[in-house]
């Protein structure tokens, strides 16, 4: 799988999460916007390219995700009331990535959303294999659930932020480490199976 491809299309999020981190309530809206853009760019760059097959490359679910996300996220920090822009400080992190979680959770349910990058590395005749199918949707599933803890930890620091003090330790294990470290659980889960997969064909 082209995994180089999928971090990439994670840009726009992890993007999203440095600004909104340090943003106040007068620019979160700016960085929801430029996270879209992100998205937008990363998406028209992807579709332009062929696949190995010569075939042109559809829009990826996490690239589509992210442009309504952010735009959505956009229309409501610059027109909705101060209070809302300061729930979008503190919420706005955990919200997205709760968001990406579903989504990539939610493929699971029609086409696991790493068979659309694994598909640009792999022949044709491979993608409806039993393995092919079965690999994708366990790094899926992974990579859903890593994502679903950083949501986790990113609400629970914008509570702890919005009803009192969060501590600078707190503050660095729940919006930083344990999500970094999770993401990089499933990074290598994603190289192990896909070595394991190449071992077995």
């Amino acid at each position: 799988m082209n995994s180089k491809k999928m971090l990439i299309s994670l840009i726009p999020w992890v993007a999203f999460t440095l600004l909104a981190g340090h943003a106040g309530a007068g620019i979160v809206g700016w960085a929801a916007a430029l996270a879209g853009l992100l998205a937008v760019a990363i998406a028209a760059w992807g579709m332009r390219e062929r696949a190995a097959d010569g075939s042109r490359r559809r829009l990826k679910v996490i690239d589509a995700a992210g442009i309504v996300t952010f735009a959505t996220m956009a229309a409501l920090a610059f027109t909705g009331s101060p209070a809302l822009r300061e729930h979008i400080v503190d919420y706005g992190r955990g919200s997205c990535a709760l968001i990406l979680a579903l989504v990539m959770l939610g493929s699971l349910l029609v086409v696991p959303f790493t068979e659309q990058y694994a598909r640009e590395s792999v022949p044709r005749q491979y993608w409806h294999s039993p393995v092919f199918r079965a690999v994708n949707r366990r790094i899926s599933a992974v990579f859903g659930l890593a994502i679903l803890v950083s949501a986790a930890c990113h609400l629970y620091a914008g509570y702890l932020g919005s009803h009192a003090h969060l501590p600078h330790a707190a503050d660095l294990a729940l919006n930083w480490v344990i999500p970094v470290l999770a993401i990089l659980a499933a990074i290598n889960y994603t190289r192990a199976r896909a070595a394991l997969a190449r071992k077995s064909a």
